[in-house]
């Protein structure tokens, strides 16, 4: 069995390419999510901050309210309580959006507080340690809204606590949500004590309902699960899902503080997990084509390295097929690496380099050239220098011809002596002329006083022919061109060179 080495080369590099795209996908996913979440889990807990001082905030005017009012009570020490309350009734109902003001002097520990005689506002137990408190949300059906109220300690009547409250509308906590609405992204909404939903950023449907029935379709819990996990004070889980909705849920939650309400931020995760697959495809569509063009410039360069070897491979396994005779043997030897490469120099024979053009030019429909060139003065060099110095200008003369044309897919042979062939494949011919104004200047050398420079000899497949040995003809037609033009240039055929 015979291993094309260059193909085997390639299909490892591929190999292990694919695996490093895996695993920077890998990493750049996972630092891409761990930024999305820090970045999202920030906004989302900055929110709910901003929510809760707010709502505190609200809350805090009303009981400064409510102290102010207690002192001046106090100070004055009017028994006709009715008409103290009408007094400021007149002066702050209006003004600081109060639907009712009202005092409290029970006749047992528990008390409740009534709104216009009919609308239950909350309980309020007396004789604790508290100066004052919030009562729970209620829903009045009549005036279509939420109510709560705010009392603060009196002091005491008669052996009997007084309380001072206040009536309020809920919709000013609502509001509060509202302003931070963002929509198809995050909401907030307020758990209360009882369950009920009090406030939502956007969905009126769901206030005044039970949370705990609507757990799963909000939150994302089943009704016990959501019971067990309130009375634990776990209620909202960091992730949920909404089946209904086919969304899920980042979430953060915070108590708000002196009330039983439990302010809940969620953030929608779909918008953030489409725009992560985007960026995925983007950077994965990216990674893919600078791969395309790595291993195109790696097989360029695996090639270039083991054709020659994969070429005797192919040809050796042919001769050996036929037969073992002396002479196949002979051929055998004439295709190892010894036989095919230039042991003075390391190019191509150059049996070997036209046999490699002529596979190429077959198979090749764009444009390519053949170079023929001869280093000048090699004579001159040899006569003064002795020939062991003229070899050695030869090596250094073809590793600046290597070295030149290390950037495009060459084939460089010697054809003998100080001549070397030099076929350039797939390049426009405007580029050439670019190249070629540095050719001369790159091949010049000096020696102990001796100059040496390439006279060069250029023909154009398929401008000029499409035969190989034409094409070399023309090429060396060239060459006598440049040589006549003085040396040191080159001379591109039926066209004069610099």
């Amino acid at each position: 069995m015979i291993v094309i080495i260059g193909k085997d080369i390639t299909e490892k590099v591929k190999k292990h390419i694919k695996y490093l795209l895996i695993i920077l996908t890998l990493l750049d996913i996972i630092f891409s999510s761990v930024y999305v979440y820090k970045r999202m889990n920030a906004k989302l807990w900055a929110d709910n901050k901003f929510i809760n001082f707010a709502v505190v905030r609200e809350l805090k005017e009303y009981q400064k309210l409510l102290e102010a009012l207690t002192i001046d009570h106090e100070k004055n020490q009017i028994d006709k309580t009715t008409e103290r309350v009408r007094a400021w009734t007149g002066i702050y109902k209006d003004k600081f959006h109060i639907i009712d003001i009202g005092i409290l002097d029970g006749q047992n520990n528990n008390k409740e507080i009534f709104y216009n005689d009919f609308l239950h506002v909350g309980k309020i137990t007396l004789g604790n340690s508290r100066n004052w408190g919030i009562t729970e949300v209620s829903w009045n059906a009549d005036s279509n809204r939420y109510v709560y109220a705010m009392w603060n300690k009196l002091g005491e009547k008669q052996g009997q606590e007084e309380l001072l409250y206040f009536v309020l509308p809920f919709e000013n906590i609502q509001n509060i949500l509202r302003a931070y609405y963002q929509e198809d992204e995050s909401y907030s909404l307020i758990i209360q004590e009882n369950r009920k939903i009090v406030a939502h950023s956007y969905k009126d449907e769901y206030l005044n309902s039970n949370a705990k029935k609507h757990g799963e379709k909000i939150i994302g819990y089943s009704q016990d699960e959501f019971e067990k996990r309130y009375n634990n004070g776990e209620i909202i889980p960091f992730l949920s899902y909404s089946k209904a909705k086919g969304v899920f849920y980042w979430n953060v939650y915070s108590w708000i503080e002196n009330t039983n309400w439990l302010l809940l931020s969620r953030v929608n995760l779909n918008n953030y997990l489409l725009a992560l697959l985007m960026l995925f495809a983007l950077k994965i569509s990216i990674f893919v084509w600078i791969t395309k063009k790595i291993m195109k410039l790696l097989n360029k360069k695996i090639y270039k390295n083991t054709c020659c070897v994969d070429s005797m491979l192919i040809k050796s396994k042919k001769i050996i097929c036929n037969n073992d005779s002396q002479e196949n043997i002979d051929k055998l030897l004439k295709y190892s690496v010894g036989g095919m490469i230039d042991k003075q120099t390391g190019a191509l024979r150059r049996d070997i380099f036209l046999s490699k053009v002529q596979e190429k030019i077959v198979n090749t429909k764009t444009q390519s050239y053949l170079f023929f060139i001869d280093m000048d003065n090699l004579k001159l060099i040899n006569d003064s220098l002795g020939h062991n110095y003229g070899d050695l200008i030869i090596n250094l003369f073809y590793k600046k011809i290597r070295n030149f044309f290390h950037k495009q897919d060459v084939l460089i042979g010697r054809f003998g002596g100080d001549e070397f062939l030099l076929y350039l494949h797939d390049l426009p011919k405007a580029e050439l002329l670019v190249l070629l104004k540095d050719i001369n200047a790159n091949l010049r050398g000096r020696r102990k006083g001796i100059v040496y420079s390439a006279s060069i000899g250029i023909a154009i497949y398929p401008e000029h022919s499409r035969d190989l040995k034409e094409l070399l003809s023309l090429a060396d037609q060239a060459l006598y061109k440049a040589k006549e033009d003085g040396k040191g240039t080159y001379s591109i055929y039926k066209f004069v060179g610099k």
